[in-house]
């Protein structure tokens, strides 16, 4: 969504392309509007940001941080879903003077600014309801938050909160964690390589990874749900069949979710999985190339490869479980009955998890298959226990590689072995990311010290 600007600053507000702009021209394009700004007035502070989806309004947050001596109201579009590419749109806010004075090391309040700001909007034709919609918003969501520029504190419940107020419905969890990490990570790199001044401005430190893993109950739950036989009737419009009866899960996503959990692969190395790197005898799999997509310069897909892995040390031969090889001795069986059914119209590149026509999967299916799995998790939860069950917290595909390594470590004490068969450079990423410790754990684990005490009789002294 484009805010006109101001007529008071006649500021450039030329688009960047969709495809990946150098930093440079990045630099130049602001630094032209900084001293452009400083000209017109030199007491403006204030930092803007917008977080916005390709193709529509995702979700729509500003942020107010302190900057000494310029205002800019930047919008960055992150255009994930059809390739990475990063637009850039600088704006111009018109701010109250008298209310935006820097000096003496004076640090203006968020709440101060974001004042200003909505006085300006409401100066330039914006309704008072709207107005008042946002004065309330910030003042009971982002204030408590961001008001003494403690940005670092900021997490997904809030934004999530921010989202219901404005737009009167929810946003996803996941969605709302992906923003709060990209607004962080965005406003920090700015800040890094000098596009914006950091003078009165605490750096926020980049939110952790909302990283997980999966407990033996949980996982179990997982698969249950997955494997369980779910019926879609066919349905019928004027006596004609618009969708036929079908299985709500396709064997594929069950299979490659059931391989990920067995062998603790990446998702992408998972899709590039060939026949001939499977040794169903031996019992090995060779893990030495990951499915690639190529785009073009909008981000469209256009083809796809096979191409190297994430580092040298993720080329490897897994040793397969009695239940890695049931899954894929059954998903070879599977698409070799599909390649009997197309017959001529199927391409034969030699997948394990191929789609109906032979085609590389996309990652996406096999993750709404994850969420209506814990969806239904979370809802069969609900009928037993009524309003007082937990729910399962969202959990991704990663979640599944991390769930592996962590139950292998618990198993394994030579970390060694574990930071091999996860593919990883240094032990401190398996450390760090991928092996976790709980008081359950820890409470088992001192359960297995004995050191043979001899037996004692208890005599008084």
């Amino acid at each position: 969504m484009m805010r006109k600007t101001p007529q008071t600053i006649n500021a450039s507000t030329e688009e960047v392309g969709a495809s990946p702009i150098s930093l440079e021209k990045e630099r130049r394009d602001l630094e032209a509007l900084k001293k452009e700004i400083k000209k017109k007035n030199p007491d403006h502070a204030g930092c803007y940001f917008e977080e916005i989806r390709k193709g529509k309004l995702h979700f729509c947050w500003r942020i107010s941080i302190g900057v000494r001596g310029d205002v800019k109201q930047l919008t960055r579009r992150d255009q994930t879903a059809k390739g990475l590419g990063v637009r850039v749109r600088a704006l111009i806010g018109e701010l109250n003077a008298n209310n935006m004075k820097v000096g003496d090391k004076q640090k203006i309040k968020v709440q101060d600014r974001m004042n200003a700001w909505l006085e300006t909007k409401v100066a330039t034709s914006r309704e008072d309801t709207t107005y008042r919609s946002y004065k309330q918003t910030f003042v009971n969501y982002i204030d408590p938050v961001v008001g003494h520029l403690q940005v670092e504190n900021l997490q997904s419940t809030h934004l999530m909160q921010i989202v219901m107020f404005v737009r009167g419905k929810g946003l996803a969890e996941g969605t709302a964690r992906y923003a709060v990490d990209v607004l962080l990570m965005g406003l920090g790199s700015k800040i890094k390589t000098k596009l914006l001044d950091d003078d009165n401005l605490e750096l926020p430190s980049r939110n952790a990874v909302r990283e997980r893993w999966l407990s033996k109950a949980e996982i179990s739950e997982v698969l249950g749900e997955l494997f369980r036989i779910r019926t879609v009737a066919e349905k019928k419009v004027k006596g004609v069949v618009v969708r036929p009866a079908r299985q709500e899960f396709t064997h594929r996503d069950r299979f490659l979710i059931g391989v990920i959990l067995s062998t603790g692969v990446r998702i992408n190395e998972a899709l590039g999985i060939t026949m001939d790197r499977i040794d169903l005898r031996a019992g090995t799999l060779t893990i030495d190339r990951q499915l690639k997509w190529r785009k073009n310069k909008k981000g469209a897909r256009i083809g796809w490869d096979l191409g190297k892995l994430k580092t040298k040390a993720s080329n490897r031969v897994l040793p397969l479980n009695a239940e890695a090889i049931e899954l894929i001795r059954a998903q070879i069986a599977m698409v070799r009955s599909e390649a009997d059914e197309m017959g001529q119209g199927y391409a034969m590149n030699g997948l394990l998890f191929p789609t109906g026509t032979g085609a590389p999967t996309d990652a996406r299916n096999a993750f709404r298959t994850l969420e209506c799995v814990n969806k239904a998790i979370n809802k069969a939860r609900k009928m037993v226990d009524g309003e007082a069950s937990k729910d399962m917290p969202h959990f991704g595909l990663h979640d599944l590689r991390r769930s592996y390594l962590t139950q292998l470590a618990m198993n394994e004490p030579t970390l060694v072995l574990v930071m091999m068969l996860a593919g990883h450079s240094n032990m401190a990423t398996t450390q760090k990311h991928y092996v976790y410790a709980d008081q359950a754990r820890a409470a088992e684990a001192a359960k297995k010290i004995s050191f043979g005490l001899p037996s004692f009789e208890l005599t008084k002294v």
